[in-house]
């Protein structure tokens, strides 16, 4: 069973992310989501996908040939199969649009699952829930001028509502 989670954040947030990550995951390094090293050293084959996992877990990691419809199939990661979990950095664009982020985990790894489940649940606490669009959006994000990409349009009133005491 997978799970991703989808977000806005500005630039100014990865330090606050990379925080979360920290507390629960040892040590994370970046991993090749192609064997070859030929398709390593052209990260614009896989857009801004970022593979990564515990540095005492890289010898775990599984790759199988990917499904293609020429003769040339790379070998890349098998996400079920290895400690792994997806990072698409939330950025902005050219038109200066905020682009949607990503976490995902697929992996079958239940120890590994255990702790990123508790990534995400820590990551929530820190993150606003947007209902109507089913993602979540940094606090540090000024609403009155922000612009995101796709015509997605988040205001005030999409956000939860305060508790008053």
């Amino acid at each position: 069973m997978g799970k991703q989670i989808r977000f806005y954040a500005e630039k100014k947030c990865g330090e606050t992310i990379k925080n979360i990550m920290d507390n629960f995951f040892d040590d994370l390094v970046v991993i090749p989501f192609y064997k070859e090293k030929a398709f390593q050293d052209n990260e614009e084959t896989r857009s801004r996908i970022i593979t990564l996992t515990e540095k005492k877990l890289e010898n775990e990691i599984v790759y199988v040939k990917s499904v293609s419809y020429d003769e040339f199939a790379p070998e890349v990661v098998h996400s079920f199969a290895s400690p792994t979990f997806n990072y698409v950095p939330s950025f902005r664009n050219l038109e200066n649009e905020i682009v949607e982020g990503e976490f995902e985990c697929l992996t079958s790894n239940e120890e590994f699952m255990k702790k990123f489940l508790k990534f995400i649940a820590q990551f929530k606490k820190e993150f606003i829930y947007v209902r109507k669009y089913r993602t979540y959006l940094s606090p540090n994000i000024d609403l009155s001028t922000a612009k995101f990409q796709g015509g997605v349009v988040i205001t005030e009133a999409d956000l939860p509502q305060k508790k008053s005491k």
